[in-house]
């Protein structure tokens, strides 16, 4: 018996769900937006060079934060790569009579 639809839907809901709780990158006009909502004024009284100097420092933040990030993924994985290829070299898998 192979896989039926319940189990496929299923792995589809979890992929939809898994893809939801990502975060999503903004681009700077909804940066912008959304720090004058935070503030809690309106767009015509606000001081515009403040605001980009915010929404700059925010992205970049973001942006720093999101290399940091993919730096340690790929060095996990090398380390763990790295391992095995350790432990398949180094351990002796003869048969001893």
């Amino acid at each position: 018996m192979g896989i039926g639809w319940g189990v496929l839907k299923q792995m589809s809901d979890t992929f939809k769900y898994n893809r939801s709780l990502l975060g999503k990158k903004k681009t700077a006009r909804e940066a912008y937006k959304e720090e004058i909502r935070r503030r809690g004024t309106d767009f015509n009284n606000v001081d515009v060079k403040a605001l980009r100097t915010r929404v700059a420092k925010s992205l970049m933040r973001n942006r720093t934060q999101e290399v940091l990030s993919r730096l340690f993924a790929g060095l996990l994985l090398a380390s763990f790569v790295g391992g095995m290829i350790w432990i398949a070299t180094s351990v002796d898998f003869t048969w001893k009579k």
